[in-house]
């Protein structure tokens, strides 16, 4: 019986070792560099370049000698290395959801129970000053009414991504009977000022979007990039809820004693991968999803 590549960790490290192969090693090799910033275009912007495997024999991932982090353009990376850093205070989010609704014709998304949402945000508010909204609290409303006041913005909820018509995937606030006046849509975002230093998007599906040639991703990051967040740091599939609150209280951790997002996400990923080396959660799919 052949394995699933997507369950077994040797089989998916023979193909992503492939990849790396043919896009980085030649560079690589080259360049004594602990941290790459990485231009994507096209497919490329699905592959989890941390999870790459560098070792022809075993597995060695690229995270674990490399910093990573991604930009859409030369040009936006010029103009965002420009910008001054704010002070990082968090904004935080983490809505209730029971189950019971389906947003609107049935296929556009189910808003599950997340347990862990609200124990992810109250631990990263023991590394950073800031106001975390929980529950009914979490809205729409007190999103955009506070989002000046911030240089972080995280987001721990669900996204729900509209193969069909992109610009109206979505991210869900507090649920209320009319749950459509509590999600925030792609195409609001570009009628939005957030002037934050980071926007973490802590939901399934976040990076995700429809695919465009020379136009990168329509989705709920790019939608942040376009309406003034200096750095997004997003999921490219949908999360494990446990496995996601575990690294971002260590990115966050990291953030507050002085490392770079890069570096500070680095060492969240390494750290629980090492806790987890031995068990099935050092499966990428568990802490690569950034």
């Amino acid at each position: 019986m052949l394995a699933d590549p997507k369950s077994d960790v040797s089989v998916l490290s023979k193909s992503t070792h492939k990849i790396y192969v043919r896009l980085l090693e030649p560079i690589l090799k080259s360049e004594n560099k602990t941290q790459l910033i990485i231009i994507t275009d096209g497919l490329l912007n699905y592959i989890p370049f941390a999870a790459l495997n560098t070792a022809p024999e075993g597995i060695s991932y690229l995270t674990e000698k490399h910093a990573i982090s991604y930009v859409n353009s030369a040009t936006l990376l010029s103009e965002l290395r420009q910008r001054q850093p704010k002070e990082l205070s968090v904004l935080a989010f983490a809505p209730s959801f029971d189950g019971t609704i389906t947003v609107s014709n049935g296929n556009r998304g189910q808003l599950l129970p997340l347990p862990n949402n609200k124990k992810e945000v109250e631990q990263i508010l023991t590394s950073f000053n800031g106001r975390s909204y929980i529950d009914k609290e979490a809205s729409l409303l007190n999103f955009k009414s506070q989002l000046s006041s911030f240089g972080v913005v995280h987001l721990a909820t669900h996204a729900i991504f509209d193969d069909t018509a992109p610009e109206y995937s979505y991210l869900a606030f507090s649920q209320h009977d009319n749950t459509t006046e509590n999600l925030l849509y792609v195409a609001d975002l570009y009628n939005l000022k957030i002037d934050a230093d980071l926007v973490t998007l802590s939901a399934c599906e976040s990076g995700l979007g429809d695919l465009k040639r020379g136009e990168g991703f329509m989705s709920l990051a790019r939608g942040f990039f376009y309406s003034g967040a200096t750095s997004i740091a997003s999921t490219l599939w949908k999360i494990n809820d446990a496995s996601t609150t575990a690294l971002m209280h260590g990115f966050y951790k990291n953030l507050s004693m002085g490392d770079t997002k890069d570096v500070a996400l680095q060492k969240a990923q390494m750290e629980f991968l090492n806790i987890n080396r031995q068990n099935g959660f050092s499966h990428p799919y568990y802490w690569s999803v950034l």
